[in-house]
């Protein structure tokens, strides 16, 4: 009996000093195989294909109406966005967007009535890198993307019969949380810089 319990304290010593340790030692638990800490939303064999849509245009947004014109209103649309994101580590990936987005102004000058339009199409390459590993809720995906933008926008004046178009190159960047309702179909929401809005909400496609 003295010996069973001089036995006892020392293994109940040996695991709490294990367990103690296996908590505390973070480059041991970042070691650890991946599916061990992925919340199994996004992995190595992740094909992401998303359809979305931008609010809060940047798309000439500080173009006005002529002064003295009898404004008529305006609208815009998009921008309508397509993603795709590949793996190429399980917390990895790279991808691209293209977005398309209108704007009109319409108005009155004299006895006519103008509509002035700008259109913009623009592609995005981004680098993510998803913190699952992190965050132990099986069907939440976040992450973070960095890249470039290229855009191309294009103007026409009706008033004067005049059009004209640009390119622009600019940084991009995204912080992002996709919840997945079942292992190929989800929503999203993303807020950054793309081509033209700061945020965008959509659905996304496991493929």
């Amino acid at each position: 009996m003295v010996a069973v319990m001089a036995f006892l304290p020392d293994t109940f010593a040996q695991k709490k000093s294990s367990s103690h340790k296996g908590v505390l030692d973070g480059r041991s638990f970042y070691k650890t195989p991946y599916r061990t800490r992925n919340s199994g939303s996004y992995g190595l064999d992740s094909r992401m294909l998303s359809l979305g849509y931008g609010f809060g245009t940047t798309l000439y947004n500080s173009y006005g109406y002529y002064p003295g014109a009898g404004n008529r209103g305006k609208s815009a649309f998009g921008p309508l966005m397509v993603k795709y994101e590949h793996a190429i580590r399980d917390e990895v990936g790279i991808g691209a967007i293209g977005e398309l987005a209108f704007r009109q102004w319409k108005y009155r000058v004299g006895g006519d009535t103008y509509k002035d339009r700008a259109v913009g199409v623009g592609i995005s390459f981004l680098g993510y890198y998803h913190f699952n590993k992190f965050i132990p809720v099986p069907k939440l995906d976040v992450y973070a993307g960095a890249g470039i933008s290229i855009a191309h926008t294009s103007y026409k004046d009706d008033f004067y019969g005049t059009s004209h178009s640009t390119v622009d190159v600019m940084p991009a960047g995204v912080v992002g949380a996709r919840y997945l309702f079942n292992p190929k179909f989800g929503v999203y929401g993303e807020v950054g810089r793309t081509s033209f809005s700061w945020l965008n909400l959509g659905v996304s496609f496991k493929l």
